[in-house]
């Protein structure tokens, strides 16, 4: 059973009550802000700072059902406590806010729940680690049939 919250979504922008400042030094593309307690909730366990690391400090899945379906991102879990993000709001960046097709409102409601680490990677919102991810999975591909051609050979030869 996957938990999941419907909490409402605030764009973070300017003259949107966030502190300018924090617009411009704290708020990343690949994060998704909650209050604490959240991380409780989604992943059944209490949240300490994990630095950057996604295996490590939990995915998020956003989720917004409309007229055309749903649209879902996944960002990685960070404190919105600084930034007075409340239990029933979370905290996301103009373009991911737009991802999730809400063009005007600067407020709407979607779903929380787990998210997974290998659609963060390949649908990451920065391009080199979209690649990075994409051609790691590729090469590693490559690697196994190679890897099982040259096993094959060595056995044809001792048989």
């Amino acid at each position: 059973m996957e938990l999941y919250s419907l909490v409402n979504i605030k764009k973070f922008a300017r003259g949107n009550g966030v502190d300018e400042e924090k617009i411009n030094n704290g708020i990343e593309t690949d994060r998704v802000y909650l209050e604490n307690s959240m991380y409780r909730h989604i992943f059944n366990k209490t949240f300490r700072e994990q630095g950057s690391k996604p295996w490590k400090r939990g995915i998020v899945k956003i989720s917004h059902v409309n007229d055309d379906g749903e649209n879902s991102i996944h960002r990685m879990f960070a404190s919105g406590n600084s930034f007075c993000i409340t239990n029933d709001l979370a905290g996301v960046d103009a373009e991911n806010f737009t991802l999730l097709c809400f063009e005007t409102d600067d407020n709407a409601t979607v779903e929380i729940s787990k998210g997974s680490i290998f659609r963060f990677y390949w649908d990451h919102p920065e391009h080199h680690n979209r690649v990075a991810f994409k051609l790691s999975l590729v090469f590693g591909l490559i690697s196994f049939v190679s890897l099982i051609v040259s096993v094959i050979s060595i056995i044809i030869t001792f048989w």
